[in-house]
């Protein structure tokens, strides 16, 4: 008869966490006038400023990404006719990469001065510029967890710890915020938190006798 190889297979969780040094955010303006043309160029003025603001501050063009533009007709109350138009809002967003934390909450209060009352700020998040290092200490104490759950088991059927078999890494996590930012007070305060990067990994181990 031929002995059959006695294996336990765990599933070790791993996590590792630090501070970001990235800022995402969304800066545009929102213009409101009675005509498409005018509402439309009020907003291209308004964005051309905001853009020399940030540019003035060295946020560099490839930092700067348009994500939403939009007109839109605004309409009055409603009348035996339905309701009228009464203006349109043009809107015109970039999401915004800051790499500078320091400097944000002066960057941020400038593009408000910029936009004047179009301005709008919103969608604040932090990430990670280089997450390489976090992922790896994420995977390290992955299987540092998944050692100490086989030991456990392999003491409680009544044998020793083997070679490892197989590891198979599960789907990365991403990024996560573990304290979420605060920003847009007056005066303005912005708090980065700190962010984690999670691993799984999947161990199958030989038992020993």
């Amino acid at each position: 008869m031929t002995d059959v190889e006695r294996t336990v297979t765990v599933v070790g969780h791993g996590a590792a966490q630090t501070v970001p040094d990235v800022m995402h955010v969304d800066l545009g303006v929102e213009c409101h006038a009675y005509s498409v043309g005018v509402s439309l160029q009020d907003a291209g003025a308004a964005v051309a400023d905001l853009i020399a603001t940030l540019t003035d501050a060295g946020v560099p063009s490839r930092d700067i990404q348009t994500s939403h533009l939009s007109v839109q007709p605004r309409y009055g109350d409603h009348g035996p006719n339905g309701a009228p138009i009464i203006g349109y809002t043009s809107s015109h967003t970039m999401t915004v990469v800051l790499r500078d934390l320091e400097r944000v909450p002066t960057v941020l209060a400038a593009a408000a001065r910029a936009g004047g009352d179009a301005a709008r700020i919103q969608n604040v998040s932090f990430a990670i510029s280089d997450d390489t290092g976090l992922a790896a200490a994420a995977r390290d104490a992955a299987f540092a967890d998944a050692v100490s759950r086989a030991e456990q088991y392999a003491m409680l059927a009544g044998a020793r710890l083997g070679a490892v078999q197989s590891v198979t890494e599960e789907p990365a996590s991403d990024v996560r915020p573990l304290y979420a930012a605060r920003a847009m007070a007056a005066p303005m305060q912005i708090q980065a938190g700190s962010s984690s990067v999670a691993a799984s990994v999947t161990v199958v181990f030989y038992l020993d006798d």
